[in-house]
């Protein structure tokens, strides 16, 4: 009688399955990719500095505790606070400038292209609505300004019936 001798098998090795390393794989890209873009959001989107300001200088965003238009100092505030306006747009007045024979309808120019911004939604979060909040313009530059080269003035939104605004309505553009 022969003896075969058994020689214990070697342990097959483990089938990979793809299809679940392809899922794992694709879900690690999209995670990556969402977190690339918020860091790059919150990057990109600089809250205004608390506090006085210049009216040239006031930052898209910016919650001004003042109602008025024409100061030349503003207080930024929290959004989150009461506060009658928000900075959601910029006018160049350099457009179109050669058209007027008078500097007092370059200010009325400013105050169309800002209400044209709310009309379009352009710079407020979805849902701002016309017949609730405006918007005007505020730190547009005087005559001398505007020679001087400043020429942009800012667009603020405001409600329609003179109450504060209590939340941050400023959207950037993508």
């Amino acid at each position: 009688m022969e003896t075969e001798e058994q020689t214990p098998d070697a342990p097959a090795a483990p089938r990979r399955n793809w299809a679940r390393l392809g899922l794992i794989a694709a879900g690690a890209v999209v995670v990556a990719l969402i977190a690339v873009v918020l860091v790059r959001g919150a990057l990109s989107a600089p809250r205004p500095a608390l506090g006085e300001a210049d009216a040239a200088s006031l930052q898209l965003g910016s919650c001004l505790a003042e109602a008025a238009v024409d100061l030349e100092r503003y207080t930024v505030v929290d959004c989150g606070t009461a506060h009658p306006q928000q900075v959601v747009g910029v006018v160049d007045m350099t457009v179109d400038s050669d058209i007027y024979t008078e500097f007092s309808a370059m200010s009325s120019y400013a105050d169309e292209v800002c209400k044209r911004y709310l009309e379009y939604g352009l710079f407020v979060k979805p849902g701002i609505k016309n017949d609730l909040h405006e918007a005007v313009a505020i730190a547009v530059p005087t005559e001398e300004e505007f020679d001087a080269g400043s020429a942009e003035a800012r667009c603020a939104i405001t409600s329609r019936d003179g109450s504060d605004l209590t939340a941050d309505l400023y959207q950037a553009m993508p």
